[in-house]
């Protein structure tokens, strides 16, 4: 190769990954839900109270998840009460996953890119979480996460996914309704607690539209 041709080969890759860079430089999130929920209308405009419970499964112990989440569905105008013989509706989440994305950890997480039915209420096994983590983040996240861009430009993406289980009461019994959702934040050199903070805004609106009348 000529010098002329490998310094062109140089600022060539240069601009690329700094175009890369800068496509990254503001934040990027994405939210997938795998398994619609529609509540009755008729039933939720008369529903006043909630009971909410959100389970950490996640490696990240201090996540305020529940207090996010409880704060969206209180802006609603549902009231939370904490005796589920009482509420309207029996709200469960179990926070699977919560942390930086690694492509390599998914990839062995996934089983055959299907989503598992939900587990909601039930205690999550190991084998159920790596199953749900990994079928979403795989089917949310194409590229490479986590790459360099230049020496001092790192193109970050966190993740969470939760699993939520509503139950609806109904007369004398209950309708249960179950589904994940799963989000991402994307940008370069983007801090841990900023992308948690981020992904749980994400997670906590998604799951409040469940419930909007």
């Amino acid at each position: 190769m000529t010098v002329a041709l490998l310094v062109s080969s140089l600022l060539l890759g240069s601009c690329a990954t700094t175009l890369k860079g800068i496509e990254k430089s503001d934040l990027q999130t994405k939210v997938k839900v795998t398994q619609p929920i529609s509540l009755a209308p008729e039933r939720l405009v008369k529903a006043n109270s909630l009971y909410v419970l959100v389970r950490n499964y996640s490696d990240v112990p201090e996540i305020a998840f529940q207090e996010m989440l409880k704060q969206k569905l209180i802006s609603m105008g549902y009231r939370i009460t904490p005796n589920p013989e009482e509420a309207d509706y029996i709200l469960v989440v179990n926070v699977l996953y919560m942390d930086y994305y690694r492509e390599t950890a998914v990839q062995e997480m996934g089983t055959a890119g299907a989503v598992v039915g939900g587990v909601g209420g039930a205690l999550i096994t190991e084998g159920d979480k790596s199953k749900i983590v990994g079928a979403i983040l795989g089917a949310m996240i194409g590229q490479v996460a986590g790459g360099v861009v230049g020496s001092a430009v790192k193109i970050e993406t966190y993740s969470g996914v939760v699993d939520v289980e509503i139950k609806e009461k109904v007369e004398s019994s209950e309708k249960v309704y179950r589904t994940q959702v799963g989000a991402t934040a994307q940008q370069t050199n983007i801090d841990k607690e900023t992308a948690i903070r981020v992904i749980n805004e994400k997670l906590s609106n998604q799951i409040g539209e469940f419930f909007r009348r």
